[in-house]
């Protein structure tokens, strides 16, 4: 879904990068600084934030599920939204209180 097409293109667009050095190595092409690639790659590895608010039941945790083609929170007809939860990509999975109101999936 959405989170496995991001991660592929990441990787897309830095293996193009490193072409576009390459290419500009061998051609012997001084690109003068125009083509940060070291800048581009960390860019590129920076994790994207968003944030989803709305009234209860309005369907949140629903559209999270949705774009990352898991079920990442929890879906029910009574609200379940008592805190707020940051979720982040990564192995292994893990569930940590950062405070009260946060936690960390």
């Amino acid at each position: 879904m959405f989170g496995e097409r991001y991660f592929a293109t990441r990787e897309q667009l830095s293996a193009v990068m490193t072409g576009i050095a390459e290419l500009a190595s061998e051609t012997h092409t001084d690109l003068g600084g125009q083509l940060p690639l070291d800048e581009i790659k960390n860019g590129l590895g920076t994790p994207f934030l968003f944030v989803v608010c709305g009234e209860v039941n309005a369907g949140k945790s629903t559209l999270i599920n949705g774009l990352f083609g898991r079920d990442l929170c929890r879906v029910n007809i009574l609200p379940e939204t008592h805190r707020v939860f940051w979720y982040r990509y990564g192995s292994p999975a893990r569930d940590e209180e950062i405070t009260p109101m946060l936690e960390e999936r």
